[in-house]
């Protein structure tokens, strides 16, 4: 089971580059089920409600298009953006093999130090209606009174740390332990996106904080999430540790599983029409 739930922060442009030699696509190899009402399964359906035949749409940190794939057919067309160039190749096959006409693919950065000094999305004047982005960027927002047209909507889904560390961190072996939450407040975040936003003259037309729980269902898994995008080289393997998290399920698990906590920020803006 791919889970494309859980969000692993701070990541750097060769840690992508490096996970792209690991796995195909941008994705968690760890099953997990995440409780009702939580922040992927609304940014979705926001999503949906923008979307019709006659709106074209951006989307920025596309990874391998899944989500681009789904949204297409819903639109007039679809421009898909990621910094990483395997991730791009993957996306544009999956197109292909679904012969999807209206998505386009690129392998770019919207980021100033990577486009002389200057936010540039690559997106023609006035050309978009709706953005969105899934735990993609915040840089684009600077660029967007240029690309967007009046009256654009803009989505985002924002991923928030643990705001306390797992009783079981300190159980799990060396070079498996989680470093102290570097959580972001959640007012930190709603901070930042309002205060980018603020400089291009927008302010948020509404936003949601959730925090549900989401459960992981084997030893196995918790590796998994543990090890995601190390090479084995840098982290202990399966075997070493086996024993060890088998006693952390069984020291902490309930019957669905170990749970970790699945926490987003999802917010819309809209430009003046």
């Amino acid at each position: 089971m791919r889970n494309e739930a859980t969000q692993v922060r701070g990541h750097t442009l060769a840690w992508y580059e490096r996970l792209a030699t690991l796995q195909d696509g941008y994705y968690y190899p760890w099953a997990s089920t995440v409780a009702d009402g939580d922040g992927e399964s609304a940014y979705t359906g926001l999503v949906q409600q923008h979307l019709s035949p006659e709106v074209d749409v951006l989307e920025t940190g596309c990874g391998h298009g899944v989500d681009a794939i789904a949204f297409a057919p819903l639109c007039r067309s679809l421009r898909a953006y990621d910094q990483v160039d395997r991730y791009i190749a993957l996306a544009k096959k999956a197109a292909a093999e679904r012969n999807l006409e209206n998505v386009t693919f690129l392998s770019r950065t919207s980021s100033a130090d990577r486009n002389g000094g200057k936010v540039t999305v690559p997106a023609l004047t006035g050309s978009i209606d709706v953005v969105i982005s899934r735990r993609g960027p915040t840089n684009w927002i600077e660029d967007v009174p240029r690309f967007c047209r009046p009256g654009a909507v803009l989505i985002q889904l924002n991923p928030l740390g643990s705001l306390v560390e797992d009783v079981w961190n300190g159980e799990l072996p060396e070079g498996l332990r989680r470093s102290p939450s570097d959580a972001e407040p959640d007012a930190g975040m709603r901070s930042r996106i309002e205060s980018r936003l603020s400089k291009v003259g927008l302010s948020l037309h509404s936003c949601w904080t959730y925090d549900v729980p989401e459960w992981l269902h084997t030893p196995r898994d918790l590796y998994r999430l543990l090890s995601f995008g190390n090479t084995p080289e840098e982290v202990p393997s399966w075997p070493q540790t086996e024993a060890a998290l088998t006693e952390v399920f069984q020291r902490h698990a309930a019957p669905a599983g170990l749970e970790l906590r699945n926490r987003r920020f999802l917010w819309k803006a809209v430009l003046p029409p």
